[in-house]
């Protein structure tokens, strides 16, 4: 039999792995799960600058419209079930001197598993957590749209737009369809410690014949930082 020095320090050591076990699970960085991609705090301010490309096939006219939008986080509630909700005041401006005007609140809620966004009284899952590249989701699981799934293209990766430069991003994939006839693309980048930087959305259709353009935009909304 171990005599009670040989236990006593036995339970020691135990206690010591223990507690560096709970410490390092306590460290471990917030972007462990992905959650700093997606950043929720009161009084957290952003501005998009959206840039938009409309190709009319009745008058062949091709216009550029370009306008800004403004998020800005309210308040923070806690829903019946318990939950952290942000409010988002949504304002939109068509130039840098013009006044902003608000057009909608959304709502944003940052759970263990996913981000949950209600725009227009509707509800969405923009990203799941942690972010892995075999994830896969559907956009519309808590809303009776059809099924779209998402997922992810890339994690923890540089990205640059605009003279804009970011350490770490992930880009979630939401469209992919080309054919001869058009192109449907869609995606988002989220950035650490900043959120949402970019939005980028395609749908075109073209001539089969000579493969131009005959309808459909080019959305492209990008972080902006004077």
């Amino acid at each position: 039999m171990m005599n009670l020095k040989k236990v006593v320090f036995i339970l020691a050591v135990v206690l010591v792995v223990v507690s560096c076990a709970k410490d390092d699970k306590e460290e471990l960085p917030a972007n462990f799960e992905g959650y700093t991609y997606l950043p929720l705090t009161v009084g957290q301010e952003a501005v998009f600058k959206i840039d938009s490309i409309t190709y009319d096939d009745f008058t062949g006219n091709i216009d550029t419209t370009v306008y800004f939008i403004r998020e800005v986080i309210q308040e923070q509630s806690t829903d019946l079930s318990g939950r952290s909700i942000f409010r988002v005041a949504v304002y939109t401006r068509l130039n840098d001197s013009a006044s902003w005007r608000q057009i909608r609140i959304d709502e944003k809620h940052r759970g263990t598993y996913r981000y949950e966004l209600k725009k227009n009284s509707i509800s969405f899952v923009p990203l799941v957590f942690p972010p892995l590249l075999e994830s896969r989701w559907n956009v519309n699981s808590l809303n009776n749209g059809e099924e779209i799934t998402y997922r992810y293209e890339s994690l923890h990766q540089s990205f640059s737009i605009k003279g804009n430069a970011y350490d770490s991003t992930i880009t979630v994939l939401q469209k992919d369809i080309l054919s001869l006839i058009g192109r449907e693309y869609e995606r988002e980048v989220y950035a650490s410690g900043v959120g949402l930087v970019y939005q980028e959305q395609i749908n075109l259709e073209t001539d089969i014949n000579t493969g131009n353009t005959t309808k459909g935009f080019e959305r492209r909304m990008y972080r902006y930082l004077k």
